[in-house]
């Protein structure tokens, strides 16, 4: 299974390779720009908000690219003709899951890559250890694992209802830029005390946060990281769990 999305993408290298350049891009001009007039991090510590907002840069292009191919490839899988000629194979569904998360987390974690690259070229005050980049990259696999797992599993749960699935995304977008401290920081001056307080107990906000200690020369909750791992493999399971329902019946 996993070979079949080398060589379903491998005549689309040249548009998605441009689609992963021009969105890190677009978010640096349409974000990050305007949000640094206004934003203060002054009370988080003396860094520039081009460094920290990279940061943000990176994950938001991750996930963006973790929904784009989930959603294709789910929507693939569950045509019925496609659907039905898998399931003639002796391909079991764990493998059929196992292969569409594997490539989906491969893809966000190339475009992860490829943000840090640009991000480089954009922003030449950011600059990490080698060790800082080793954790980045730890970070960024358990982020990639996670959201390619949860969308696959959001997909493959709303099927047939493109309207649900279109709300669902569009909120958990935008809820993810500005609601979880992404590029404005969760301070009070931005956010409320109790909002604060719900954000915090958000795994996805602390491995947020978790990559803006490393800028911040901070330490890393590897607690939140395990957590984070246990539920990619939750959602990994619900999609393996539908799926079978769906072929039940």
């Amino acid at each position: 299974m996993f070979q079949k999305y080398l060589f379903m993408y491998r005549n689309n290298f040249a548009q998605l390779l441009f689609f992963s350049i021009l969105m890190p891009i677009s978010i640096y001009l349409f974000i990050m720009v305007p949000f640094s007039s206004f934003v203060d991090l002054s009370l988080i510590g003396n860094i520039n908000f081009f460094v920290w907002g990279s940061v943000g840069l990176m994950i938001l292009s991750t996930l963006i690219m973790s929904i784009f191919i989930a959603y294709i490839e789910s929507g693939r899988l569950l045509m019925k003709d496609y659907f039905a000629s898998i399931f003639v194979s002796r391909i079991t569904m764990v493998d059929i899951v196992g292969s569409l998360i594997l490539w989906t987390t491969l893809a966000s974690f190339l475009q992860f890559l490829v943000s840090m690259f640009i991000v480089k070229g954009l922003v030449p005050e950011f600059y990490i250890t080698l060790i800082d980049f080793l954790y980045f990259i730890l970070l960024a696999l358990s982020t990639c694992f996670f959201l390619s797992s949860f969308w696959v599993a959001v997909y493959i749960a709303l099927d047939k209802s493109y309207f649900t699935k279109l709300i669902i995304t569009i909120f958990f977008v935008l809820f993810f830029s500005f609601g979880l401290g992404l590029f404005v920081p969760a301070l009070e001056k931005y956010y409320t005390i109790e909002y604060i307080a719900i954000i915090n107990k958000i795994p996805l906000s602390s491995l947020i946060q978790n990559f803006q200690n490393i800028v911040l020369n901070k330490g890393i909750n590897f607690l939140n990281l395990t957590i984070v791992l246990l539920l990619a493999i939750f959602f990994s399971f619900v999609s393996v769990y539908i799926l079978e329902r769906r072929n039940i019946r």
